[in-house]
């Protein structure tokens, strides 16, 4: 069904009255091209993320035309389609022809084996097809650095990947460890990996970090007249160790609110009841990081100098007659919508544009009409979703301010609120009925008009 749909949403083709429009390549080499909007305007009807429904799309185009053996396959039932969507996925880098190649030889393996070594052959099979291009890509992988966050878990903690040049990444490990080992001369007990833990979250405060080593160092060489001497050909310290106790040493003669000011700022934003605040337990959402508790935000900020920065109620926040949006606009905008506010979308509202729900016009407005950049005509889009609003045949719809109905080019509404969206049907809402609605007599309305030619 959703390689019928890329069928469909081919640019010579119109769905819902509205023309294909820009022509894209979601698959690799080989596949179809599709409208600019067909993997948008899929999540919406999936109920789903445009992000998910693009990989499906592309996924099914991949394995129809890149693999047909394969999706023959899948078609009678011999192989599921989550395995032979993992198999579209290893074969991308390969071009039509060397893709089916391993199409010819793979299904075999995938019916007759468990799926962990019918993979192994699968791998092994890419790699023969293209020898060449395989060595360059893992030469391209290891030149490939980053820093990156897991998934929060709900217990609080997360996972920290990175990837990078040995040299730097022994460094780094070296000092982790380093770290640890003067937790443990300080008195903490607890097991190796997590003293290396806390000393990651140490060398987040690089000034504390060299402090901290200064101090145990100084705790460490008070017996030295006991101690043996160190052999002259070691040093007795990573050279980047001794570097961070000299540091330290300079840090030591500061004052105390110089070393404050040395200190990484942060800064979040939470939503948390009134109610809460004084209390030992609740619940707190801060924005990238999800919902937390009471307990664990104070374990965050204990040891931290908070500045806390109120924001005005955004209700309050009053429209202007200009394009461009004012700040304290822009944060009422993000705090009633900390998300994007197309159905179903998951990017976060600080990442997004604000988009005026109804286009503003650069012209004098109306006598007693309201301004047309308020809370009311505003919301975050990511930049597809804006073009899609924008290009694509996506009608917005803004009721009062947090409350968006969009019409999708196949004529269903769909209601964006606080609860999340809702699919509604091809019945135009009620609200916005009466948003359409003329105001006034006839004679009121031709008057109207005239005055506003």
């Amino acid at each position: 069904m959703v390689a019928h749909w890329a069928d469909l949403h081919h640019p010579d083709r119109h769905v819902g009255g509205h023309a294909g429009g820009v022509r894209v390549r979601v698959g690799a080499d080989g596949t179809p091209v599709v409208s600019e909007f067909a993997c948008t305007a899929l999540g919406v009807a999936l109920e789903t993320t445009t992000g998910s429904a693009t990989a499906l799309l592309r996924d099914a185009l991949e394995l129809r035309h890149r693999m047909p053996c394969l999706w023959a396959a899948v078609m009678a039932g011999q192989v599921e389609d989550w395995k032979a969507r993992k198999v579209v996925a290893l074969t991308r880098v390969l071009t039509e022809d060397q893709c089916a190649w391993v199409d010819n030889q793979v299904v075999e393996a995938l019916v007759g084996l468990p799926f962990g070594r019918a993979l192994g052959v699968i791998e092994g099979k890419v790699i023969a097809a293209d020898p060449q291009g395989h060595e360059r890509r893992r030469v391209e992988l290891e030149q490939k650095r980053f820093v990156a966050l897991g998934r929060r878990s709900p217990a609080g903690v997360q996972s920290l990947f990175a990837r990078g040049a040995v040299g730097d990444m022994v460094r780094l490990m070296a000092m982790v460890n380093h770290l640890a080992d003067k937790l443990l001369v300080m008195g903490d007990t607890d097991s190796a990996d997590e003293r290396r833990a806390k000393a990651l979250g140490i060398l987040a405060n690089p000034a504390l970090a060299c402090v901290l080593m200064l101090r145990t160092e100084a705790e460490e060489a008070a017996p030295a007249s006991v101690a043996e001497p160190a052999d002259p050909q070691e040093p007795e310290h990573p050279t980047a160790v001794h570097e961070a106790i000299d540091v330290g040493r300079a840090l030591e003669g500061l004052s105390k609110d110089a070393l404050e000011r040395l200190r990484p700022r942060s800064v979040l934003f939470l939503h948390i009841d009134a109610e809460a605040v004084g209390r030992e337990t609740g619940v707190v959402r801060c924005e990238g990081l999800g919902a937390i508790g009471i307990a664990q935000l104070r374990e965050w900020l204990r040891h931290d100098r908070v500045v806390v920065k109120p924001v005005a109620y955004p209700l309050e926040q009053a429209g202007v007659d200009s394009y461009e949006i004012p700040q304290p606009l822009a944060d009422a905008v993000r705090l009633v919508r900390s998300y994007e506010v197309f159905p179903w979308g998951t990017l976060p509202a600080r990442q997004g544009d604000l988009d005026h729900s109804k286009r503003y016009r650069r012209r004098p407005r109306e006598p007693g009409s309201p301004p047309q950049t308020r809370l009311g005509n505003l919301g975050p889009l990511g930049r597809t979703h804006h073009r899609a609003k924008t290009f694509g045949g996506f009608t917005l719809r803004q009721p009062s301010p947090g409350v968006y109905y969009w019409q999708v080019p196949t004529g269903r509404w769909y209601c964006v609120d606080r609860s999340g969206t809702r699919a509604l049907g091809h019945q135009t809402p009620d609200a916005v009925a009466m948003m359409d609605e003329p105001v006034g007599s006839p004679a009121e309305q031709h008057l109207a008009r005239v005055l506003a030619a």
